[in-house]
């Protein structure tokens, strides 16, 4: 068989190879620091390879070097070196960052829609539970949000009353300094009169309901019962409002075995003329 020529001239000219360096060489650092694989199992970054593309053809073909100037060699080819390098990984990771902000910000709830009612409801429980402190100036913002015209306020106070009367099953769960801060909490919405008619009458139902939890019983009928004097601590003031309710108090036994001057204080309050409010009625 015949030998196949000898070809004259190369596959690609010397122009075409230099225009395809440059195209090369313009891609923007994001592209240039990509990772790609080689058949070692090394990762290395395209610019990388290009760089070592581009210093073989120089070598084969000097006469590039006259198109192809220096400073494209380092500019996008994405090689980590010196401050180059650790400028282009800070700003990847700041515009990393910025799009996991742009990513949360897209995620927040709508204002005034119920999971941004609830997100909101959730945040100011956590500040409640930092300090007793912070509780009683929750309770103030709640007193405003009461009180305001603001429909979101409004749907974030009532969320966090319902939020919170939902727990009580859970209050024997509580660590210590949690139950505390809910029995304040507790007490000081009925103090402040943040609950009233039919949420008044759960409240003080609750409080009684634990009062009645014999405290020497269990773990969790001892913090119950923590709980409700917790919770009657604050409102005492108001206990006069409600003859009958004091009576159902101060029938609890382990109430006055253990606590006699709480007892004697609290029959002290009782009014004797037949009447009384209609959230003391409808507790017993």
């Amino acid at each position: 068989p015949h030998a196949s020529p000898r070809r004259n001239k190369p596959l690609v000219s010397i122009e075409n190879l230099s225009t395809t360096l440059q195209f090369v060489l313009s891609l923007d650092a994001e592209t240039m620091n990509g990772a790609v694989p080689t058949p070692s199992g090394k990762v290395v970054t395209l610019g990388e390879s290009v760089k070592a593309i581009v210093d073989a053809c120089l070598v084969r073909h000097p006469s590039l070097a006259e198109v192809i100037p220096t400073n494209s060699m380092t500019s996008n080819v994405g090689v980590p070196n010196n401050a180059d390098g650790a400028s282009n990984a800070q700003q990847q990771q700041q515009n990393q960052q910025q799009q996991q902000q742009q990513q949360q910000q897209q995620q927040r709830p709508t204002p005034g829609s119920q999971d941004d009612i609830e997100e909101c409801a959730n945040q100011y429980f956590q500040q409640i539970y930092a300090s007793e402190e912070s509780a009683r100036k929750v309770v103030e913002m709640l007193k405003s949000f009461k009180a305001s015209g603001n429909a979101r306020e409004n749907d974030i106070f009532a969320c966090m009353i319902h939020n919170l009367f939902d727990e009580y099953r859970f209050f024997s769960k509580y660590p210590e300094k949690e139950l505390r801060i809910t029995g304040i909490l507790f007490g000081l919405l009925i103090k402040e009169q943040l609950v009233s008619s039919i949420t008044l009458g759960i409240a003080l139902r609750y409080v009684l309901e634990a009062l009645r939890k014999p405290p020497s019983q269990s773990p969790q009928s001892g913090k119950m019962f923590r709980f409700g004097m917790f919770a009657l601590e604050q409102f005492k003031e108001r206990l006069h409002e409600w003859p009958q309710y004091c009576s159902h108090i101060v029938q609890i036994p382990h109430l006055r075995d253990g606590y006699s001057n709480l007892v004697g204080e609290i029959e002290g309050v009782v009014v004797d003329d037949g009447q009384h409010s209609t959230a003391g009625s409808s507790i017993s």
